[in-house]
């Protein structure tokens, strides 16, 4: 390989010497690669994408092992959620059948998609890699197909598996199969679409489901990006609870995550804010598709947590936005909000800190600042202090007297001033639902997510539009709640003529 990046060749000839060098890897071990689909698809991609490197990422494997799992028979039912333009389609729909046949040529396959040129499309990739020079050569003499019916939507081999392609209200009755793969059986350009989601959850119900020939030696696999909380993959499990084994991969890291692979055993830790793909999809790239995405579709389709398209307690339309030319140059008043849920920096996993401030103007409320972060006590007065002395007409700070609220206001009140310590009555659902007026009228400002440095803008919106769902059903409650519950301060004006405890309705 050193030999290769230093001989002086065109970029074009590098990439062809590259191509080979890989079908020659491959060629060596045909067994191997009946054996490992990872092994296979590296081989593979080069006859379906002869001209571009082949860039390999740890979560490939992970879906290859669960890949190989289904063609075992080890699972049944498999749900792959993971975002567009990672390999997906590729990996699953096209390589995964065909690489199945190098095992068994008598299995039969059927494979949808929303519409029937997608589904076309799909088939005629599989088409052309089992007639492939390199196929054929790495396994002689197993897969021939026959001229009797050699279609692009459906085609045979000698040995009597079948591939056949269909689309979501498409043709499927009286075709008996070994397994079945629906990729994307929704547009994601339609989906809020109550008519073409259930129409893909009916085909799935009603058509798709009826068509396993054997019933004890069976896979059924549904790959898709999440659109929507009434999607095919929620539906599925919803109709079938805990027979679906579900990969639910974010582009983004929403928490510290751990993943271990079921065959291989290898472990790979994720931290929060790392990127799935970052060879592909740089943080900038990211930040540009979340925003031509927006909140919404961002949520559901790059972090697989999808919310209603309005939002659970507080709804998308009725929050405003706010920029260096339409902010109050004076507010009323400047309040700080806190919850100093610190932990120790010895724990693996400390809980949030978060401070917000909030300007008012009128009977308008503008979220101006936030800061945010796993940090110790000691980092959490820093981070604290210099948010207060960025604001130096701040007043009251209002703080949690919980979670450890007490010792920072102890050892902070010698420094500023304004410190109440709150003790709030009642659920975060009962101070979300008092807030919402404040949002449904309009009064509620966050910072416009396109000026630099406010990205964390759409986060902020997600989470209070998910609240109080928990954010990708991982248990991470927390997270969401600690930064939403700041609603209950602003229902209300902040405390004026004394410093006693503020009480929340």
């Amino acid at each position: 390989m050193r030999k290769l990046k230093s001989a002086k060749l065109t970029p074009e000839e590098k990439t062809e010497v590259w191509r080979l060098l890989q079908i020659r890897t491959i060629l060596c071990d045909a067994q191997r690669a009946s054996e490992d689909l990872a092994v296979f698809a590296r081989g593979a991609w080069y006859v379906l994408e002869p001209h571009t490197e082949l860039k390999w990422n740890w979560h490939l494997d992970l879906i290859c092992e669960y890949l190989w799992m289904l063609r075992e028979h080890k699972l049944t039912r498999l749900i792959v959620n993971v975002p567009p333009q990672t390999m997906k389609s590729r990996l699953c729909t096209i390589m995964f059948p065909v690489w199945c046949w190098t095992n068994n040529a008598t299995r039969r396959y059927l494979a949808s998609s929303y519409s029937e040129g997608l589904s076309t499309d799909h088939s005629l990739e599989r088409r052309t890699l089992v007639m492939s020079d390199w196929f054929q050569t790495m396994w002689p003499n197993k897969v021939f197909l026959s001229q009797d019916l050699n279609r692009v939507t459906e085609f045979k081999n000698t040995a009597g598996g079948r591939m056949i392609a269909t689309s979501t209200d498409g043709t499927a009755t009286g075709k008996g199969v070994h397994g079945i793969v629906e990729d994307d059986p929704q547009n994601p350009k339609q989906a809020e679409s109550e008519a073409e989601r259930k129409s893909a959850n009916d085909f799935h119900d009603g058509t798709l489901s009826t068509r396993f020939s054997d019933r004890d030696a069976f896979w059924h696999l549904i790959v898709m990006q999440r659109l929507h909380v009434g999607d095919l993959s929620a539906h599925a499990q919803e109709k079938m609870p805990g027979a679906w084994t579900v990969i639910s991969l974010p582009m983004v890291a929403e928490k510290d995550e751990t993943w271990t692979f079921p065959i291989s055993g290898r472990v790979v830790h994720r931290k929060e804010g790392e990127l799935l793909w970052p060879e592909r999809f740089s943080e900038q790239s990211v930040k540009e598709l979340t925003i031509q995405l927006g909140p919404y579709r961002a949520a559901g389709q790059l972090q697989q947590r999808p919310t209603p398209l309005g939002g659970l307690i507080i709804q998308r339309n009725w929050f405003q936005f706010w920029n260096d030319a339409t902010i109050p140059p004076k507010f009323d008043e400047i309040v700080l909000s806190v919850d100093m849920n610190f932990g120790d920096t010895k724990s693996k996993e400390p809980s949030y800190v978060v401070g917000q401030v909030w300007g008012r103007k009128g009977v308008s409320k503008y979220l101006l600042d936030e800061i945010r972060g796993r940090w110790s006590f000691a980092e959490s007065l820093n981070h604290l202090r210099a948010l207060i002395t960025k604001y130096p007409t701040m007043g009251f700070k209002l703080v949690e007297k919980n979670a450890n609220g007490a010792a920072v206001i102890s050892a902070l009140e010698t420094e500023f001033s304004g410190f109440v310590g709150i003790e709030p009555e009642g659920s975060k659902e009962a101070h979300m639902y008092a807030a919402s007026p404040d949002y449904a009228s309009h009064c509620v400002f966050v910072p416009d997510p396109a000026m630099p440095g406010y990205s964390w803008s759409l986060e902020h919106i997600e989470e209070v539009c998910h609240f109080p769902q928990e954010p990708n059903d991982r248990g991470d409650a927390e997270r969401g709640r600690c930064r939403v519950c700041f609603a209950r301060f602003i229902s209300q004006p902040a405390p004026r003529s004394t410093c006693s405890q503020r009480r929340a309705s």
